[in-house]
């Protein structure tokens, strides 16, 4: 048989990696090496509830709307914008921000925010809409709208945030909404005249509650909740792949390894443990002066030999298990 040999150029596909954005305002994103594209999901921050200064009750705050790309193209090593919406401030503050994500050929993925309550309205404000908003058809879903408060009763419970696969909820009376799949919920209005509406217990994206004022004195409404973003991608490592007239035969293994060091340098110790081994203990040294550091890490190995002798290759790749900056957070999704 006439030997054949080829090489190409394969693609080994790793873990997916997702990056949360939650802190409001605008700033950008490096696209890693061998990510051309990623996932983006972006919901609006929440408007606020309103305020009473005369007698009544306020509404609650709408809800920011959510919107995803579920496929939009980067280009690795190239810097992009983003902008996580702003919650939205009782008295006058502003309504809940836009939250923006814009990607190559000035693709954007828009979710727009609630509406805030204004000073002594008691209509509770509209859930950020899909015509404001940009994203995959089937992918854009409003938020709440905030309940009308009832003067002498309560003050309205603010509106949820759109989530994944449906609309954001409206709340019931003074109880702001509860959370769909994917969003957040709404504050709760207040029904005393000693208490403000409140801001909802957690993001992303829901409105905040309205007060109520039976006598004097000037009555805050909640804060809406900032808004998010979240980008899911995975990169994918390149390497040489050959082709022979020899059978292929190609093995794969999984390892975790862990590294600990001390700053007094009293401390410095690693193991690593195959996946599929059973556990395997170790010996932990206590650092008595020292700031003691952990660096966990899942290393990928692959190995491809041909039975004629013209193939033998192999890759290691080590992927971290976690990674943490300021205002972000970023995890790994898969098994081993």
């Amino acid at each position: 048989m006439k030997h054949l040999a080829a090489i190409l150029l394969l693609s080994a596909p790793l873990f997916a990696t997702v990056e949360t954005f939650t802190t409001a305002g605008a700033s950008t994103w490096t696209a890693p090496a061998g990510v051309t594209s990623v996932q983006v999901e972006c919901w609006g921050g929440g408007g606020a509830g309103g305020e009473r200064t005369t007698t009544g009750a306020a509404g609650g705050g709408g809800g920011g709307a959510y919107a995803a790309r579920m496929t939009m193209a980067v280009t690795p090593g190239n810097v992009y914008s983003y902008t996580v919406g702003a919650a939205g401030i009782t008295n006058g503050g502003g309504n809940g921000g836009a939250t923006t994500f814009t990607g190559d050929a000035s693709v954007q993925c828009v979710a727009a925010g609630g509406t805030s309550v204004a000073t002594n309205v008691a209509t509770g404000g509209a859930g950020g809409t899909t015509a404001a908003s940009t994203g995959d058809v089937s992918h854009v879903f409003a938020g709440g709208v905030g309940v009308t408060g009832t003067s002498g009763s309560f003050g309205g419970g603010g509106g949820g945030s759109g989530g994944s696969a449906a609309t954001g909820n409206t709340g019931s009376n003074q109880t702001g909404a509860t959370a769909v799949t994917g969003g957040g919920p709404g504050g709760n209005g207040s029904t005393t005249q000693t208490t403000a509406g409140a801001a909802p217990t957690s993001g992303p994206g829901g409105g905040g509650g309205g007060a109520i004022r039976t006598s004097s004195g000037n009555r805050a409404g909640g804060s809406g909740f900032t808004g998010q973003i979240k980008l899911t991608y995975t990169a994918s490592a390149d390497f040489p792949r050959g082709l022979t007239d020899g059978a292929l035969s190609e093995t794969a293994s999984f390892s975790l390894a862990m590294v600990r060091s001390a700053t007094d340098g009293s401390l410095s110790e690693s193991v690593t443990a195959m996946a599929g081994s059973g556990s395997t203990d170790f010996p932990r040294g206590i650092a008595t002066n020292g700031t003691v550091s952990e660096l966990p890490a899942r290393a990928v190995s692959m190995s491809r030999s041909s039975s004629d002798g013209a193939l033998s290759e192999a890759l290691t790749i080590l992927v971290p298990r976690s990674h943490a900056v300021s205002g972000q957070s970023r995890g790994f999704l898969g098994t081993r």
